[in-house]
């Protein structure tokens, strides 16, 4: 009987340490994504981007205001942080293990089926900053909590439209 007793109190306590660890985490990813949301939504336009497997970047700037916001991903930090300019940097995911943009030119489409969004794009196909109305992004993060090989891991994904372009 007390084994029983122990391995339900066993269990049971690792239950709740998966939950925690997972509450903890997406608060996390909802801020990361409130920030992101913010950034975006009051930028004018698409500065500049890069891409790769190492690091991607994607910097939007805010010509009313003079400012800009700088993302940058980097896989072997498994980090995304935000430098505001002139102001500050900031991490907003550790722990992240991807994160991937996308362009898109306007409004979604949406269907009684769906809803699609039509990515900016170039004559060869690239992803293109002068078509760009919104940006796409994705990624995952994860934590483990402390020496318990206990993981939680959770999916982003967020169209925001640049709501100032072209002032």
């Amino acid at each position: 009987i007390l084994a029983a007793v122990a391995t339900l109190g066993l269990t049971a306590n690792r239950a709740f340490v998966v939950l925690d660890n997972h509450s903890r985490l997406d608060a996390q990813n909802r801020l990361a994504l409130d920030i992101i949301d913010l950034e975006i939504r009051k930028a004018t336009g698409v500065f500049q981007w890069k891409t790769n497997d190492q690091k991607k970047t994607l910097w939007v700037t805010n010509a009313m205001e003079n400012t800009s916001a700088k993302f940058v991903w980097l896989a072997k930090d498994r980090s995304l942080t935000l430098n505001r300019y002139p102001e500050e940097k900031k991490t907003l995911l550790a722990g992240c293990g991807h994160w991937d943009f996308t362009f898109y030119n306007g409004s979604p489409q949406v269907s009684s089926e769906a809803v699609s969004w039509m990515p900016a794009t170039n004559a060869a196909g690239g992803m293109d900053a002068s078509a760009c109305r919104a940006i796409g992004m994705t990624w995952n993060s994860s934590r483990q909590f402390r020496d318990l090989q206990v993981n939680s891991e959770t999916i982003q994904c967020a169209p925001v439209a640049l709501r100032n372009l072209g002032r």
